[in-house]
């Protein structure tokens, strides 16, 4: 019996163009930095901690993880970094906010869901801290308080498409992978659920060249079957009756 249900965010509940939004948001956060990091190096610099994250074994949270390498070769340590991340987050992120669209049926697809007793999860990658992942469900009329937990990156020890993410989930919700759901628009960062066990369901609403991926290695390493479902999101329901007859 279906007892929860996963959402990825970008390009699955909200939709915009990642590759533009990424080529303003890199020289953006560079400048606050530009004290300790060139910033012809930042995006190199940033993206080496984020693909740190990408190959973690769960030993450390991802914040620390994410610090510890951002901080190597640098004049101070990580601890005392993040406090300049969360102010550009804080006082910059959202005047970044791009053309941002919805998938059609998205608010009625919510309000189904909402009539039962699921276990809702925003299941974006946990690259970021649980405001900046506030920021864009607000973008698309939506609220974290909505779900029962977000994935950010102080409260999560994996990133997708690492199936253990998907397990780390479970743990928090108190839901076995067979009764979960994911629904997302990326073929491998969010069909690796299936790897742990999950359904899938594949949105079909963005267009492939509105997605970007952080970590250049996720397709090689990762090879995903294909989803249970596929379709635009308006037809999620028809997966969740499907996993779920008092639907």
């Amino acid at each position: 019996m279906l007892q929860a249900i996963l959402f990825d965010l970008d390009n699955t509940l909200i939709l915009f163009d990642e590759s533009e939004f990424y080529a303003r948001y890199m020289p953006r956060l560079a400048g606050w930095f530009d004290d300790l990091i060139a910033p012809d190096r930042f995006a190199e610099h940033l993206l080496g901690a984020v693909r740190a994250m990408a190959d973690s074994t769960g030993e450390q949270l991802n914040v620390d993880l994410f610090l510890s390498r951002f901080a190597t070769g640098l004049p101070v340590d990580g601890e005392r970094l993040w406090p300049r991340f969360l102010d550009f987050y804080q006082h910059a992120y959202d005047q970044l906010k791009p053309r941002v669209g919805r998938p059609a049926g998205v608010a009625d697809v919510w309000q189904q869901v909402c009539r039962r007793p699921y276990k809702r999860v925003l299941a974006s990658n946990p690259l970021f801290p649980l405001a900046v992942q506030a920021t864009r469900l607000k973008w698309g009329g939506l609220d974290a308080d909505q779900f029962d937990w977000v994935t950010h990156i102080e409260n999560m020890r994996f990133c997708k498409p690492n199936p253990a993410y998907y397990l780390q989930i479970c743990e928090q919700i108190g839901v076995a992978p067979n009764h979960c759901l994911m629904i997302g628009n990326d073929s491998v960062y969010d069909l690796a659920a299936a790897q742990a066990g999950m359904k899938t369901y594949l949105t079909t609403d963005a267009r492939p060249t509105d997605s970007v991926t952080l970590s250049a290695d996720a397709n090689a390493t990762y090879q995903m079957p294909k989803p249970d479902f596929t379709g635009p999101l308006a037809d999620a329901p028809k997966a969740i009756a499907a996993l779920d007859p008092d639907f």
